[in-house]
């Protein structure tokens, strides 16, 4: 297999670790027949200078050959993944997880049955798109056993491996990767006949576990240019299958997601809790939405506060003590997130400018949330008794301080009390 180009190896590669490992795995075999190499993620975020979180290396060793080479050099081996061919080598502290070349021999729509190899190209065939079917060795030659994977990468072309239509009914969830890559990777107009094979086999989504679902779409929710992919899916009949029966109307949302996204965007407050916000407009739409896309209590709380702040909102005359007293109920994050959907509704009588939304997010960011001046204990100390009546005393005094914008002191707050 020859290398087509080379990338210079930067510091987001634990070398030492990989030397050790590609020593132990490469032994027995002549450099220019390589038995191990890093594959996928790691490769195309390599050629597109994008940040490295994994690495994933393949090779041609059998799962209990790998472990008895790597143990031999005194290197951990955990079997994280033997029925699939994987195992882990750990070296100071750090996973590589290390898989075995693989055939797919038949497959039933979510699980192939798989041999072990010793082909690359084999093995580059089996792979969803053709950037991630992209090998590396340590001295940063890349392989491109397809023979169109370091171009598509290049070009931004999320592309599937050989026939679309084929690598989806062997596992429906490529329909769902295949947006998510071009969210994160695509450029330009999403590869045709990919789309084609998406439309045309997307009810065999609903086919697949929620979970499976859920980690895809959440991931999709989350990228800069969610609201444009959303769309793409839509459009193609796909979001249907993961929204069946939802039983309320999410047009508006999706209008609004495209702004809220750049919004986000250009101020560097993403959030994928926000975006599901807009996506369910009153509050017992989360429920239906979590029918879907399964969302944990954790997030199902920051979609809440989020809720309750754009409800603290009014359609017009937001002024900045209105934000002000909705960051000190709320918190700041649920208010920034609140006004940023206020103002990416399309409903939303408010014609604000840039500047204008850029001023009111900076207020918001540098607010120092003030502490209410009196506690119960001076309310007894008072004459007031321990009881319902003095917490309601509590927050009507609260209510009125903080409609005046947190000015009045300890002593004017006490001079409230009835």
């Amino acid at each position: 297999m020859q290398a087509v180009s080379k990338k210079n190896l930067d510091n987001q590669f634990p070398l030492s670790a990989l030397g050790q490992i590609f020593k132990a795995l490469q032994q027995e075999k002549d450099a220019c027949d390589p038995a191990v190499l890093m594959v996928g993620g790691c490769v195309r975020n390599m050629i597109l200078s994008m940040p490295i979180t994994d690495i994933d290396i393949a090779t041609i060793w059998t799962p209990d050959e790998v472990q008895k080479k790597l143990e031999r050099e005194n290197i951990k081996v955990i079997p994280t993944g033997v029925d699939h061919g994987t195992v882990t080598a750990v070296i100071k502290n750090t996973n590589f997880e290390i898989t075995t070349l693989r055939i797919d021999n038949e497959c039933d729509g979510r699980h192939a049955a798989v041999s072990y190899g010793v082909s690359w190209l084999e093995d580059a065939r089996r792979r969803d798109f053709t950037m991630n079917a992209l090998y590396m060795d340590l001295e940063g030659q890349i392989y491109d056993p397809l023979t169109t994977g370091v171009n598509d990468t290049k070009e931004h072309n999320v592309r599937f491996v050989g026939n679309a239509a084929q690598r989806i009914t062997e596992d429906a969830l490529r329909i769902l990767r295949f947006f998510r890559f071009f969210a994160y990777y695509g450029q330009g107009a999403p590869d045709k006949d990919a789309l084609k094979a998406c439309e045309d086999h997307a009810s065999l989504l609903t086919d697949l576990s929620k979970e499976r679902i859920t980690q895809e779409m959440l991931k999709i929710l989350q990228a800069d240019l969610a609201a444009n992919v959303l769309g793409i899916m839509r459009k193609y009949n796909v979001l249907k299958y993961v929204f069946d029966d939802i039983g309320y109307d999410m047009s508006a949302g999706f209008t609004a997601l495209e702004r809220l996204g750049a919004l986000q965007l250009r101020y560097d407050l993403m959030s994928a809790a926000a975006r599901i916000a807009v996506l369910c407009p009153a509050r017992d739409n989360i429920d239906a939405f979590s029918q879907s896309i399964l969302l944990s209590n954790k997030m199902k709380k920051e979609i809440l506060s989020i809720q309750d702040s754009m409800s603290y909102l009014p359609k017009s005359d937001l002024s900045d003590k209105t934000l002000r007293a909705c960051c000190y109920y709320h918190g700041r994050s649920p208010a920034i997130q609140g006004y940023l959907v206020h103002s990416a509704m399309p409903d939303n009588a408010m014609a604000q400018s840039e500047n204008h939304i850029k001023e009111k997010i900076e207020m918001l960011r540098d607010m120092k949330i003030p502490d209410f001046p009196i506690t119960g204990e001076d309310l007894i100390a008072n004459g007031f008794a321990q009881g319902p009546a003095l917490g309601q005393e509590l927050r009507r005094i609260e209510k009125w301080w903080v409609a005046q914008d947190f000015r009045p002191d300890r002593d004017e707050c006490l001079s409230m009390l009835e």
